[in-house]
């Protein structure tokens, strides 16, 4: 079965206010790259810190394993310790290889998103409060560029061309503009303006790009709150602009951020994170929308997950045509839909795989390792990685079981997880 996917990838700064309270924060200052310390694993797990602005790297591996297992690894002098660790507890899984355990990368402020192209070996990291992409080649993890996206642009969300690699497409969620730059050499290209819509709809936040279609999530933030979501529709030959409104049922989705694309069932599935506060804030919802042969969309099913679902690009179990999603005390799914099987919650609000509210845990990112049957989860708040076993049959499994192996220390504020392998290069 084909279960080619294209995503937005955007976890996005999981509530308006997170980005307030990150503006405060200091760099760590460390070297950026592998500094013939870590090797290149070529399947490994990213994780962006917000708050220490930099990017940790994990073997996936041996993540809650027996230490029994591991065998022959690298010389325990080749590890940094992470926060909170003792010597006689170092393992491999639960290292950030990096100054202090506090990441190997450095990003510019407010990380917000990682994107991988492995046509070219390249890593992009959106950094919201510096206004800026950060290029890293995967090999060296060596910052190679930083893309200047503008002042006042809030850059949200990356899309790759499908077509031509070095144009990658970035959401201005203060901007209201999607920035048309050239990856190879920083140069901005064109950009269209979406203030001025027919409904009103302002702040860009998810994008995905598709047969040379852009397909653009609008939250209708304002001020306090969401209005009501839009999806905007961009022909990247001539730029021509629709809009479509997220309405099914009598309902309305609120705060798209993450598109995706199943290639296959030619759907876009919308993730709406919904209000995040306040009365009706347990809406998150999923948005199922056809595309035809020229582009146009059409409305096919809504599902309510519940909470405020954030997805990443690395929150897909392909293979089971599945979708995992963290947000504000829990973790949830859903099944995307095939021929002859309809798309269906797995794991909603009611029966979440993980909750976790009491403490007021945010789980801003989510990483599928079907090569390890492995989930992992990043916890905002808490600094810590949650690692999860991935059931046989997870499209009959209980929330049960999904078994907690461990928790890895983090640095500051882990958000977005990407999980990466060896590409083109």
């Amino acid at each position: 079965m084909n279960t080619s996917l294209l995503r937005s990838g955007t976890v996005g700064m999981l509530l308006i206010w997170a980005a307030l309270v990150l503006t405060g924060c200091d760099p760590v200052a460390f070297s950026s790259s592998r500094d013939g310390i870590l090797p290149d694993l070529h399947h490994e797990l990213f994780v962006v810190h917000a708050r220490a602005e930099s990017i940790g790297v994990i073997d996936p591996r041996y993540a809650g394993t027996d230490p029994a297992s591991w065998g022959e690894y690298l010389e325990p002098d080749s590890y940094t310790i992470a926060p909170g660790m003792q010597v006689p507890d170092l393992r491999p899984a639960q290292i950030y290889l990096g100054n202090d355990g506090n990441g190997v990368v450095l990003t510019g402020r407010a990380p917000n998103e990682l994107t991988a192209d492995q046509s070219t070996g390249r890593l992009y990291c959106v950094n919201s409060l510096s206004n800026s992409l950060s290029v890293i080649d995967e090999s060296t993890l060596e910052v190679t560029r930083e893309i200047d996206m503008g002042i006042g642009v809030n850059p949200w969300s990356l899309a790759i061309d499908q077509d031509d690699s070095s144009i990658g497409y970035v959401t201005g969620f203060v901007s209201n503009r999607v920035h048309a730059v050239d990856l190879d050499t920083g140069e901005q290209l064109w950009e269209v303006d979406l203030s001025e819509l027919p409904s009103g709809s302002t702040g860009p936040e998810g994008i995905v790009w598709f047969e040379g279609m852009l397909y653009v999530g609008m939250t209708s933030y304002a001020g306090g709150g969401f209005g009501d979501g839009y999806i905007v529709s961009i022909d990247t030959a001539d730029r021509e602009v629709s809009e479509y409104p997220l309405e099914a049922d009598g309902l309305v989705g609120r705060n798209p951020q993450t598109l995706l694309v199943d290639a296959h069932e030619r759907t876009l599935q919308v993730i709406c994170t919904g209000v995040n506060g306040g009365e009706g804030s347990d809406d998150g919802s999923v948005f199922i929308i056809g595309i035809d042969s020229e582009g146009a969309l059409s409305h096919q099913k809504r599902l309510s997950l519940g909470g405020s679902p954030v997805v990443g690009s690395s929150s897909i179990d392909p293979l089971h045509r599945i979708v995992y999603a963290g947000g504000a005390g829990r973790v949830t799914s859903y099944f995307m839909g095939s021929a002859g099987e309809p798309a269906r919650v797995l794991h909603g609000a009611a029966d979440p795989i993980i909750s976790d509210e009491g403490r007021l845990a945010l789980f801003g990112g989510i990483a599928v390792d079907t090569q390890n049957g492995k989930l992992f989860v990043s916890d905002f708040p808490h600094d810590r990685i949650l690692v999860l076993t991935l059931p046989e049959d997870p499209l009959t499994a209980e929330a049960s079981d999904y078994l907690l192996l461990s928790e890895i220390p983090a640095a500051q504020s882990p958000q977005y997880l990407l999980l990466h392998d060896e590409g083109g290069r």
